[in-house]
């Protein structure tokens, strides 16, 4: 991985017991060499208890929130054939080859709400007994289409990619459908097609007397509730600050991003500073070292706030030498890298005088040449062999060896 950008592992399930202590360490490595590894640090086995799941619910869409229309797709002027009324149409019939378009209103579900599974139901209308199940291809429209325009017009608003083909329709799972939507916050419906002049399919529509024969889409969704309590809330002390750090809720509790806000709070329980944000980790500076400190966490989504998580108490302590120091470090470090990337060389110390000759010992700031080496001599195979041409004999000098954990290398974890 790229140096500074943070990094993660999964240890392979098994290999640590809970309740089990361990000591960790990590060094970097390329193709020339590794790093020393760093120091050991404690990790203790803590296996969390996952949340009890919430009762889901159903929602079924039908009537006047649930559009269906079915028109031939093999004219391009609307209206040039209209099928039997309260019928719809998927595949050949009456010399035309018709699809079927559908378009469900979710203003019902609740906003969040994070849906499990969806169920198209669709009744045959051309036959009593047992039907030859019909297995219609279904696209998801990207553009919007309207009963005015053609049934071509409708081909192009689904494209060429099916969301599902070749799978009868109480089979399929418009779930993932479904929640795309709700993400996008609007949908432009779906086409039912059939490959080719394949036989068609009646259905009843929305205009059938009968109620339970009419097109309806069954969601079973968690309804949205605040997420749980953030885990592991620790906060590591500085000079005059502190790193406060902790793990994701793990139920979010809604379809939507959780932020979190996060409070510093001294031993009496004032606040001293606050943060909102995404991220897992805070820092708060300006604080007392002569006091103690807290952090308090608390997750929240659009439904509402979860519950308040804090950190053991922590003082911070003077780093010797103070900011300056720290700050001359980092210039240093930032200067030396500067160099390093622009290819030229850090300006050389000047030394105190020889004692015994009494001359300057200045070095030079010009790096001495790398000697030349005369150019090879060109090579003349004989004609009658066949030469491949050779590889240089040189590589880079010197290699360059990591000195920190980054890139990628070996993880070594003991009890």
């Amino acid at each position: 991985m790229e140096s500074g950008n943070r990094a993660a592992l999964q240890i392979p399930e098994g290999k640590l017991a809970d309740g089990g202590t361990y000591r960790w360490s990590v060094r970097a490595c390329t193709g020339v060499g590794c790093s020393p590894w760093s120091a050991e640090q404690d990790l203790t086995v803590r296996v969390q208890p996952l949340p009890p799941m919430p009762a889901s619910q159903s929602l079924v869409i039908g009537d006047a929130a649930f559009a269906g229309v079915s028109t031939a797709t093999d004219c391009d002027a609307p209206g040039c054939a209209t099928p039997p009324n309260g019928r719809l149409r998927v595949g050949t019939a009456d010399g035309h080859l018709w699809a079927t378009h559908l378009k469900a209103d979710l203003g019902a579900l609740p906003k969040g709400a994070r849906v499990t599974s969806a169920k198209l139901s669709l009744t045959r209308s051309d036959c009593t007994t047992p039907c030859v199940v019909q297995q219609p291809d279904v696209y998801e429209l990207s553009t919007p289409w309207t009963p005015a325009q053609s049934g071509r017009d409708l081909l192009t608003a689904a494209g060429n990619e099916a969301y599902v083909s070749g799978t009868a329709l109480t089979e399929i799972d418009f779930g993932q459908l479904v929640q795309s939507w709700i993400d996008r916050g609007g949908n432009e419906g779906m086409a039912l097609t059939v490959p080719g002049a394949a036989a068609g399919a009646e259905y009843h529509s929305g205009a059938a007397s009968d109620a339970s024969q009419r097109p309806r889409l069954t969601i079973d969704y968690l309804p949205p509730t605040a997420p749980g309590a953030v885990a592991d809330v620790v906060a590591a002390a500085g000079d005059t600050g502190l790193l406060v750090t902790w793990n994701a809720p793990l139920d979010g509790g809604a379809n939507s991003d959780v932020t979190y806000v996060v409070k510093a709070e001294k031993g009496d329980g004032t606040v001293a500073g606050t943060w909102e944000g995404t991220a897992l980790r805070a820092v708060f500076t300006g604080l007392d070292n002569a006091g103690s400190y807290r952090v308090a966490v608390t997750p929240k989504n659009g439904v509402g706030n979860g519950p308040v998580s804090r950190s053991a108490l922590v003082h911070g302590a003077t780093v010797a030498g103070g900011a300056a120091r720290y700050n001359d470090y980092i210039q240093a470090y930032l200067s030396a890298r500067n160099r390093s990337s622009r290819g030229s060389a850090p300006p050389q110390p000047t030394l105190p005088p020889n004692p015994r000759t009494g001359r300057s010992s200045a070095r030079s700031s010009t790096r001495r040449k790398p000697p030349s080496w005369p150019a090879p001599r060109p090579w003349r195979p004989r004609a009658s062999r066949t030469w491949a041409p050779l590889r240089p004999w040189w590589t880079p000098w010197p290699p360059t060896v990591p000195t920190a954990a980054s890139w990628y290398g070996p993880l070594s974890c003991r009890r």
